[in-house]
C-alpha cells in the first residue's frame, strides 16, 4: 500500500508556549485540518484520474482508503487498497456484445462475453481455454494513473493545503478563546 502521511512534528507543547493557545486546542485543530486535508487529497486524486481514464469519480475513490488521525494519532494517511486501480469491464461502460467480442466504451475485447452469473453480479468474461470452464472476468487497469497521482499529491501541495487549514483552524479558536 502507498501512503501519504502527515504527521505533527515538533511537539506541541512547544507550540502552545509560541502560539498562546492550550496543547488541547492545538491538538484539536491538527486533528480537524489533517482529516479535512486526506479527505481533499483523495477528492483531487479520484478527480484526476477519472479525468485521464475518462471513468467515473465514484469508481476511482472506492479504491482509495483514508486513516483518519485521532487524539492518540496525529497521523493521517491515503492509500491504495488491495483492489485499487482495476474496475472491472462491465463498470466502466456499456458493454455491447457481437459475433467477435464485447465492445466496451469504443475497443473491442476479442473472444469475450457478457454472462450473468447464479449470484446476480453481471461482468465481461473470457475463456482460460477452449473447454467450456474455467472462464476469468475481465479488468480495466489503471493502477499506474493512480501512483502517478500519489506522486504528485506528496511532492507538498497535501502539505500545503494543511497548513492553510490549519492557520485557518488555530484563527478561529483563537478568536473563539479571546472572545469568551
Amino acid at each position: 500500500m502507498i501512503n501519504i502521511t502527515i504527521e505533527s512534528t515538533p511537539e506541541l507543547t512547544q507550540w502552545a508556549a509560541t502560539v498562546g493557545a492550550t496543547e488541547n486546542q492545538i491538538r484539536r485543530a491538527a486533528i480537524k485540518s489533517l482529516n479535512v486535508t486526506i479527505r481533499w487529497v483523495r477528492a483531487q486524486m479520484a478527480r484526476e484520474v477519472a479525468a485521464k481514464t475518462k471513468l467515473r469519480v465514484g469508481l476511482i475513490k472506492s479504491g482509495l482508503l483514508t486513516i483518519k488521525a485521532s487524539r492518540s494519532r496525529l497521523q493521517a494517511t491515503v492509500g491504495l487498497s488491495k483492489r485499487s486501480g482495476q474496475v472491472p469491464l462491465s463498470k466502466v461502460g456499456n458493454a455491447v456484445q457481437n459475433d467477435q467480442g464485447v465492445v466496451v466504451k469504443k475497443k473491442l475485447h476479442k473472444h469475450a462475453f457478457v454472462a450473468r452469473m447464479r449470484s446476480g453480479h453481471e461482468g465481461i468474461y473470457r475463456r482460460k481455454s477452449d473447454s467450456r470452464l474455467p472462464i476469468k472476468e475481465l479488468y480495466f487497469f489503471f493502477s499506474q494513473d493512480l501512483r502517478d497521482a500519489m506522486d504528485y499529491f506528496s511532492d507538498g501541495i497535501a502539505y500545503r493545503h494543511f497548513e492553510q487549514l490549519f492557520e485557518r483552524e488555530m484563527r478561529y479558536i483563537l478568536r473563539s478563546t479571546f472572545h469568551k
